[in-house]
């Protein structure tokens, strides 16, 4: 009977905790300084990239993406290499199972985003990161899409996933109230070495997005483009950074858009590195409500541009 009550009693706690809108801890992630002014303003990341384990490949209908667990010196995490479009990519699939365990050449898209936190303990860039397995796969950061492994050039396989249904921008921006990216909250601690990283589990991958152009420019590191768009969602208009990848269709098409013109894009979210850099390295920890801060906290990464008929 007590323990009964007991367990009665530990699950009206979680339902009122929950439906109160009472927030569970938020996942920490600890970044050096000198990493995120590394990506700050650019598109990719090249590395040396020791492979734990490759996974099934998704169906078409799932994203059709393979994932590649495993680990770099250079980054300090546990990283996730996407191919996308992998079932048209055949040899780079067999390169990474037959490259387990080994160390192979990667340049992919960089990409920070809290969809798959460790929530039992902190994550500190640079310490001891465990080797990874198909049933392991809790990371928050990604290079994705990977552009190339060894020898095998990827980028043409940035673009449309046939068979895929992307998120809607009002269903990815808003639907959930924690997991969307203009829900919950981030804060943020900066000091002399260390960024101190806490959010919400994000998600929604892939979403579709209507915009118009405003402005274009390479980033500062060579690789690719950084666009501002005017992303139009419903009756509301918000004004945010897409980045593309030097040589993908995605880059090739954004630059061939002229001003004010209005085009869809598919894309993935990350966290926007160059924002976090301007915030003050005075030890304070600041909360932001993503609902006012969404265009500062997120930056796209283009993966397929339509124009309009």
């Amino acid at each position: 009977m007590k323990r009964s009550l007991a367990c009665l009693l530990v699950c009206v706690v979680s339902i009122v905790s929950y439906g109160s809108g009472v927030p569970f801890a938020q996942p920490v992630l600890k970044l050096k300084n000198s990493f995120i002014d590394q990506l700050k303003n650019r598109a990719t990341l090249s590395t040396q990239f020791t492979i734990d384990a490759v996974t099934e490949r998704h169906d078409q209908d799932k994203d059709g993406d393979l994932h590649i667990i495993g680990r770099s010196s250079d980054v300090g995490l546990r990283v996730i290499a996407e191919i996308k479009n992998a079932l048209s990519f055949g040899p780079a699939e067999d390169l990474a199972i037959a490259s387990v365990t080994h160390t192979l050449p990667v340049t992919g898209v960089w990409r920070l985003w809290f969809e798959h936190p460790e929530t039992q303990s902190d994550m500190v860039q640079f310490a001891d990161v465990s080797v990874g397995t198909s049933l392991n796969q809790k990371h928050v950061f990604e290079l994705h899409p990977l552009l190339r492994i060894g020898t095998e050039d990827l980028k043409a396989s940035v673009g449309f996933v046939n068979g895929y249904l992307p998120y809607t921008s009002a269903y990815a921006f808003f639907r959930d109230p924690s997991k969307s990216y203009a829900t919950g909250s981030i804060k943020v601690k900066r000091d002399a070495t260390w960024t101190t990283l806490k959010c919400n589990t994000k998600a929604f991958n892939h979403v579709l997005l209507e915009a118009k152009l405003v402005s274009k420019a390479p980033l500062a590191g060579g690789d690719g483009t950084a666009a501002t768009v005017t992303v139009m969602i419903g009756t509301q208009n918000l004004t945010m950074r897409v980045i593309t990848a030097s040589g993908t269709k995605a880059d090739i098409a954004i630059n061939a858009l002229t001003a004010n013109k209005r085009f869809s894009l598919l894309a993935i979210p990350r966290v926007k590195l160059s924002w976090i850099a301007t915030l003050p390295k005075d030890g304070v920890e600041r909360t932001f409500l993503l609902s006012g801060k969404v265009a500062d906290f997120v930056e796209f990464i283009g993966l397929h541009v339509q124009k309009p008929d």
